[in-house]
């Protein structure tokens, strides 16, 4: 540790153990597992999974799209993307055409401001002591982190 970073460290209260490979990993670990479940909790009330969320979330920002752009923004597998769509079509909140591209309908666009309402209430519980600041850094975090895996595996 540097003389510089120190000062850093304590005023952030990062413990020591969390700065090794495996201690951030293991962290990250936890912190993943958390928000998995409490997102998972609450989209079980609208009867949706967190790929199915993620699927018509794309959808309702970005709308109608096809098979492949789909499951490359989703970074999902074919079986579960499969999966999705079809639970989705079943709840009518997804519709396909002849080229299968997809769209949300009428009904996913009404519920889906209901539940990103429901969402953010139940992650403010974890985020709470969090500023605007720290989040929005995070994001950018989670980001950088995502593009450069992309740009690895190129």
């Amino acid at each position: 540790m540097n003389k510089i970073t120190r000062p850093i460290q304590d005023i952030l209260k990062i413990k020591d153990d969390h700065l090794t490979a495996y201690g951030v990993g293991l962290l990250q670990g936890k912190a993943y597992r958390v928000l998995y479940r409490y997102l998972s909790d609450t989209l079980s009330w609208y009867d949706l999974t967190v790929n199915e969320w993620k699927l018509i979330g794309q959808l309702y920002d970005h709308g109608p799209m096809d098979q492949k752009e789909l499951m490359k923004r989703l970074s999902i597998d074919l079986t579960i993307f499969k999966k999705s769509i079809e639970r989705l079509k079943k709840k009518k909140y997804l519709k396909s055409s002849v080229k299968d591209t997809y769209e949300i309908t009428t009904k996913a666009e009404e519920m889906i401001p209901l539940l990103e309402t429901a969402v953010k209430e139940k992650m403010a519980l974890l985020t709470e002591g969090i500023s605007r600041i720290e989040m929005l850094i995070y994001i950018k975090v989670l980001q950088k982190i995502v593009d450069n895996a992309a740009i690895e595996n190129e």
